[in-house]
């Protein structure tokens, strides 16, 4: 039997996560961002379920609109070199798996290190450091892709020493040659995106992305077609799609009033913001290039097989369409992140379990119509991307395995997006190698080579790596102590307890040490002083609290009087907090 505050059910019992009793939600009591208990009162029944349900689907149905947009804006131009030849669908594919796995893949997971703090500093009321965190990220992801880009410059002369075909190396180069530009825009974009969601400002991207959408697909069409440009065309107009975002995004965030408390100026602060950024950067991109890379891994050795040209092409378009859908789960997965980790830095753990719980009920709902719909069309799906028969008859084969695919991965969309939130990426990277490298890969190996599945064995491999992932990261999920994470948030979003901490983006090493004394006063009275010494970064920033009782000639009518005092080293500045409160006994 639990005690009073806590739920019958744990979070381990794997049932518990998708039908939560109503003695769970009767014995809950939630608080949320930005609400004090005389605004909003205790909720403790259903009431709760369904006011977060309305939260998350503020941010998951506009972010599935941004991120497939965005995803459209990518991939239309390989929808239209595909009905040019086969070369250039084939050239396009490769050079777009390269970007992918060098570039793009890298930046995105990065970026999703904002997840985490942007999204814990706001829920802490941290608000200065949200954007300070944001300048940080982009700052880092313009660093990072300095080397990329160089990298793309010889991409031909990589392919063909990788042993790709020569005609399909060179058209590849020059489509990624052609694609560098797009690098920072893409870096800026993430960024701000990052930024916007963490304040749940999801409607300002959604219309600034259906306008550069239907502003680029105009120009997609002109390029490749009317001006003969071919991939060329292609990758420029990606590259002026994503510019007009960042300009578009940009313009909203310096201009509008609701980023206002959240701007920061660029100094010395965001250097500091660089090294945690980074600290929790690199196991991000861990996490999500280990996924990324072993599906372009599985593109790469179609590429050996008997028919290259016919297997490449059908891996790489039931992989864009794979992508297009994940852009669903992907976003509830943000709406996780983005709602996990504000209540995490609010210190609401409780609200936290519950957002869980409310995502894994929309991904399961949501992969089940998808994967439905996907077979009935599996007939005509091919056409949306070639008229070859050959290879829409390959597609339909394939349609059955890609919902699979599609199941799976909206599980572990829902799953990576908790990981985010939590700041659990470190051993997110360490679930992914393990699925994706021991499982995933090896098995798509021998399936497609040993046993001569040819291109479905090599997807099979994929369906099994990611429904490994899965369940390893069903069981990290499963064993998560909230209450710590809770503590974990707060202090990684720097908000205050009785110390007021305000050395922006820095991570402080403390110690805390408490010295109690009662001095004895005149007339039988009272007084303690408790004080608390935390040492941060070699200065000593004290809190002292003091209570005073008085006997009131043993009549019994006294008064406690409780005052709290902190202090906070900035940089060299000084910031102090008072609170006296005063009751009767």
């Amino acid at each position: 039997m639990g005690s009073p505050d806590q739920p019958a059910q744990t979070l381990w019992q794997p049932w518990w996560l998708l039908f939560p009793s109503r003695t769970y939600f009767s014995r809950q009591k939630y608080k949320h961002v930005g609400e004090t208990d005389g605004q909003s009162g205790v909720v403790s029944d259903q009431q709760e379920f369904v006011r977060e349900l309305k939260r998350v689907n503020r941010i998951a149905w506009p972010m599935i609109v941004v991120s497939i947009s965005q995803s459209v804006s990518r991939l239309f131009p390989i929808f239209m070199l595909g009905h040019l030849d086969e070369l250039s669908l084939s050239s396009a594919s490769i050079g777009t798996s390269f970007c992918n796995a060098t570039g793009f893949s890298v930046i995105s997971g990065m970026a999703d290190a904002l997840e985490t703090l942007c999204g814990q500093a706001y829920g802490a009321r941290q608000y200065r450091q949200v954007g300070t965190f944001t300048y940080a990220g982009i700052l880092g992801l313009f660093l990072v892709c300095l080397p990329v880009s160089i990298l793309w410059i010889y991409t031909g002369k990589l392919l063909i020493f990788l042993g790709q075909d020569p005609l399909v190396s060179k058209e590849a180069g020059k489509y990624v040659v052609w694609l560098i530009p797009t690098l920072f825009p893409y870096a800026v974009l993430h960024s701000l995106i990052r930024y916007l969601q963490s304040q749940s400002l999801i409607l300002p991207m959604l219309w600034i992305s259906l306008a550069s959408l239907f502003i680029n697909l105009p120009i997609c069409w002109a390029f490749v077609f009317k001006l003969n440009l071919g991939s060329v065309g292609a990758a420029l107009s990606i590259c002026l799609s994503y510019w007009l975002n960042v300009l578009l995004l940009g313009l909203y965030v310096k201009y509008s009033s609701a980023c206002k408390r959240t701007h920061a100026p660029f100094s010395k602060e965001v250097l500091f913001g660089l090294q945690q950024f980074f600290q929790l950067g690199v196991p991000s991109a861990s996490m999500v290039c280990l996924e990324w890379w072993s599906f372009e891994i599985v593109i790469f050795f179609s590429g050996l097989l008997s028919n290259p040209q016919l297997e490449m092409s059908v891996l790489s378009i039931c992989l864009t369409f794979s992508s297009l859908h994940f852009q669903v789960p992907y976003s509830f997965g943000i709406a996780a992140s983005t709602r996990i980790s504000n209540e995490l830095g609010a210190g609401n753990p409780q609200a936290a379990r519950l957002i869980l719980c409310i995502v894994l009920i929309l991904s399961i709902s949501e992969f089940v119509l998808a994967a439905t719909t996907i077979f009935i069309c599996r007939r005509v799906l091919g056409y949306a991307f070639s008229e070859d028969k050959s290879v829409v008859g390959y597609i339909q084969e394939m349609t059955p395995f890609l919902c699979l695919s599609i199941i799976v991965d909206s599980l572990q969309a829902i799953l990576s997006g908790v990981a985010r939130g939590s700041g659990w990426q470190r051993i997110g990277a360490y679930v992914n190698l393990g699925a994706y490298y021991l499982v995933g890969i090896p098995m798509a190996l021998l399936m497609g080579f040993a046993l001569h599945f040819k291109g479905k064995g090599l997807w099979i491999g994929t369906i099994v790596g990611a429904a490994v992932q899965c369940f390893l990261l069903s069981i990290v999920t499963s064993l998560i102590d909230w209450e710590k994470q809770t503590l974990l948030g707060r202090g990684g979003g720097r908000s205050a307890s009785v110390v007021a901490e305000a050395a922006d983006g820095r991570r402080q090493r403390r110690r805390q040490r408490q010295r109690i004394v009662c001095v004895s006063g005149g007339k039988g009275g009272r007084r303690w002083v408790s004080t608390v010494e935390v040492e941060a970064d070699g200065r000593t920033v004290g809190v002292e609290v003091e209570a005073e009782a008085e006997g009131g000639g043993g009549t019994g009518g006294g008064m406690v009087g409780v005052e709290a005092q902190g202090e906070a080293a900035d940089g060299g500045r000084r910031r102090r907090e008072r609170r006296r409160t005063v009751d009767r006994f």
